[in-house]
């Protein structure tokens, strides 16, 4: 009796930890106390034949560098570059790494004085239909300065492996001088940064997203993203037939549904196909964009807890490795 009672108490600990946020969210290293809302963290990225290639938005600062995010197109064919900054003044830069796949690409260069970080806005409240302020230059000497609408948020772009890639639509089309531009909010906070163009839509980069690329490549030189090792696709997105081929329980009406098929896993009750994830760490989710949200606040290699609704129609939770 004992042994019975001290196992459901584990059981209750397990599943109470579950839906409290005891993971440890991932934070920048430097702690920004200011940031500029007036457009000076905009700078022009150079190549070392003075060829303008982009912009940039100084993210952060330490005591004795700068570091600046631009998309990563803006960096695809040299090594060599000089940042430009608002005064005028010229820095040499190292490229501390570049992520392709999200297409973020980070620069460390000299401490400026009287330069300081952008402010950045929290992504979780850009919705479609918000007109952005798109800021910067069309070359090293004429600045712009145009508005566009954001069409869509979270639409995915590409897929790799268990990984897919996000971006915020803006209905304007840019050149590719324009890339690593940077998109700002009426109250003067960067969104997002421009990260491609295709036909008359460009593809944005949110601040949530840069900001976290951005820390990981200054830290390791890489960003690893964080995600689950299973292929899952909307609920919505599922025809009747696909729901019957998978399982999914008629009780299931939103979340995310498993699509991959462990044998191991399926012997022994673990994560597996049809059952619908339905909240990360206590936080419900509708789609795949908002568990990736989620997953995007915690630190590689942390453990997540996953609420997760059975083929059967029982609820279950799971922790998983991200």
């Amino acid at each position: 009796m004992k042994k019975l009672l001290l196992i459901i108490s584990f059981f209750v600990i397990l599943v109470s930890n579950c839906l409290k946020l005891d993971v440890v969210e991932a934070s920048s290293d430097e702690k920004i106390e200011k940031c500029s809302q007036d457009y000076s963290s905009i700078v022009r990225i150079v190549d070392n034949y003075n060829t303008f290639r982009g912009n940039g938005v100084v993210y952060k600062i330490s005591d004795e560098y700068m570091y600046i995010v631009t998309s990563s197109f803006v960096v695809s064919d040299s090594l060599n570059f000089n940042i430009i900054f608002e005064n005028g003044q010229y820095e040499s830069s190292i490229i501390l790494g570049n992520d392709e796949i999200n297409s973020v690409a980070v620069f460390r260069t000299k401490k400026v004085s009287g330069v300081l970080p952008a402010c950045f806005a929290d992504s979780d409240y850009i919705d479609k239909g918000e007109i952005q302020y798109l800021v910067g230059y069309l070359d090293k000497n004429v600045s712009l300065y145009t508005r566009a609408i954001v069409s869509n948020v979270g639409e995915i772009i590409d897929k790799n492996g268990y990984v897919n890639v996000y971006k915020n639509v803006l209905d304007i089309k840019m050149g590719e001088n324009l890339l690593g531009i940077a998109s700002f909010d009426g109250l003067g906070r960067i969104s997002g940064i421009v990260s491609g163009v295709e036909e008359e839509r460009s593809y944005l980069v949110e601040s949530d997203r840069v900001l976290k690329i951005a820390d990981s490549i200054v830290k390791s030189g890489k960003y690893e993203a964080n995600y689950i090792k299973y292929s899952v696709v909307d609920y919505s997105s599922l025809n009747s037939s696909l729901k019957k081929k998978y399982g999914v329980n008629e009780s299931v009406n939103k979340g995310v549904v498993v699509v991959t098929f462990k044998p191991f896993a399926f012997l022994f009750g673990g994560l597996n196909q049809g059952m619908t994830i339905v909240a990360v760490n206590g936080v419900e989710i509708n789609n795949t964009y908002e568990m990736d949200k989620q997953l995007l606040r915690y630190n590689k290699g942390s453990t997540v807890c996953l609420k997760v609704i059975k083929t059967s129609g029982s609820e279950k939770y799971y922790f998983v490795e991200i």
